[in-house]
């Protein structure tokens, strides 16, 4: 008599949770469109704080290109300043570092990291830092571990009254395409 008491008031107890049901599953869910950067195509977002002045990253972007391929980074700066960069490497790690002297970032958007892991790109991942001193806006592309290093193009130009500062990797080759394996002969009869 005692064990049926005891498992029916352990089932009314407060603060007991109720059996678990499943979750209803969204309808409609509405994908907004994408209202940031997206060169070529010129528009900006209405939120960026005006071109000119100091000189302060913006904007940080990620794209894929279309055939042949290729993956591009791309930063909008408020004005144009002179670019630095330095190749790094210690044991497997291997970074491209851009240096921008005098700049600042905008606290809104261009902080955050780049995380680029699941794309065809050379890189892992891109990171904002200023310098000791704080005076040095760095911006580090690291590159994916066993990646060949490949050197990017890096263009700059005005862009809208603003500054764009495009790096291009070319499209990846795949490990399973290799141009100097011929295809099995044949046999003739």
């Amino acid at each position: 008599m005692f064990f049926p008491i005891v498992l029916l008031t352990s089932l009314l107890l407060p603060g007991v949770n109720p059996p678990a049901t499943a979750p209803a599953k969204p309808q409609n869910v509405s994908v907004l469109k994408y209202a940031g950067v997206s060169p070529p195509k010129p528009e900006l977002p209405k939120e960026i704080p005006p071109p000119g002045g100091k000189c302060v990253l913006l904007w940080p972007g990620f794209q894929l290109k279309p055939s042949p391929g290729g993956s591009r980074f791309f930063f909008l700066f408020s004005t144009s300043f002179q670019l630095q960069s330095q190749d790094l490497a210690e044991d497997q790690v291997r970074i491209l570092r851009l240096s921008a002297p005098g700049c600042s970032a905008w606290q809104k958007h261009a902080w955050r990291d780049l995380i680029t892991r699941f794309f065809q790109t050379p890189i892992e991942k891109v990171s904002f830092f200023r310098d000791d001193k704080g005076t040095k806006l760095i911006v580090d592309f690291l590159y994916k571990t066993g990646t060949t290093v490949v050197k990017p193009e890096i263009t700059h130009l005005p862009f809208l009254n603003y500054y764009l500062l495009m790096v291009d990797f070319p499209a990846e080759k795949s490990a399973t395409t290799n141009p100097t394996t011929t295809p099995p002969a044949t046999p003739t009869k």
